[in-house]
């Protein structure tokens, strides 16, 4: 890569607008303490599952992920237009060095049933048609043992709900090569009660729209590397306010 490209990336890193999520207060982040490279971190309103990742790779992923949501914030209210939300955020993170190979993010309205059913198992069923998309089942298993006002489901919670509207992903991460590559199910809600727990409220036809789509994307890491100090200047304090990383489970 030039000099005049990375210069570009860094001054988008310093220069461009930051939003705000709901502030939960400065707290230190928790690393896991066993089996450190397969970790469920969450990312403001993305939970990942970080398979065979090395620790630093595992900070890359999730930093960039809230700098480019970070970003989208600042430039469209996720509740109010979630579909002009993630074209912002994909946008923010491809200035990332995170190239998307599937094409451009397409949300589509899911076909819910007539009773009650969580959405843990719609985004399930949805995923287990997604190659490399294994690691979901995990984290929806990891958040079933979290109690609920553990830090990481604290965060994950409060950031991907808002009254009754969710926005929210799942994503697997794993090494490709040199590189990191992430398989990503993005998803929003809207019902009719309010949302304490993002993957495990119940909806109903009756009372809820749901869309669902997914992507891939690759970070190179090589690239990411020259930007990595800057971005972690940039995010400061919003690191321990929004990232954090537990244990993930073994196989689903």
């Amino acid at each position: 890569m030039d000099q005049t490209s990375l210069q570009a990336t860094l001054d988008f890193i310093e220069h461009v607008a930051l939003g705000s999520h709901d502030d939960l207060g400065k707290f230190e982040i928790t690393e896991a303490l066993r089996n450190e490279n397969n970790i469920a971190g969450v990312s403001a309103r993305i939970l990942c599952a970080l398979i065979d990742v090395p620790p630093v790779n595992q900070n890359d992923v999730l930093e960039s992920l809230l700098f480019a949501q970070l970003v989208a914030s600042a430039r469209v209210n996720a509740f109010e237009n979630p579909e002009q939300w993630y074209k912002e955020f994909s946008v923010s993170l491809s200035q990332l060095y995170w190239m998307n190979i599937d094409g451009p993010l397409e949300l589509h309205k899911a076909s819910l049933s007539s009773t009650n059913v969580s959405v843990s198992q719609i985004v399930l069923d949805f995923m287990k048609d997604v190659k490399d998309a294994e690691g979901a089942a995990r984290l929806v298993e990891t958040m079933k043992k979290l109690p609920p006002n553990d830090r990481l489901p604290k965060i994950f919670n409060s950031l991907g709900a808002q009254r009754n509207t969710s926005i929210f992903q799942l994503s697997t991460v794993k090494p490709v090569g040199r590189n990191v590559a992430l398989v990503s199910g993005a998803f929003h809600a809207n019902s009719n009660k309010s949302v304490d727990q993002v993957l495990f409220a119940e909806l109903s036809n009756d009372n809820s729209h749901f869309f669902q789509g997914h992507f891939s994307s690759i970070l190179n890491v090589g690239l990411y590397a020259g930007v990595r100090k800057a971005v972690k200047k940039r995010l400061s304090d919003r690191i321990p306010n929004y990232i954090q990383k537990e244990p993930l489970v073994d196989e689903a």
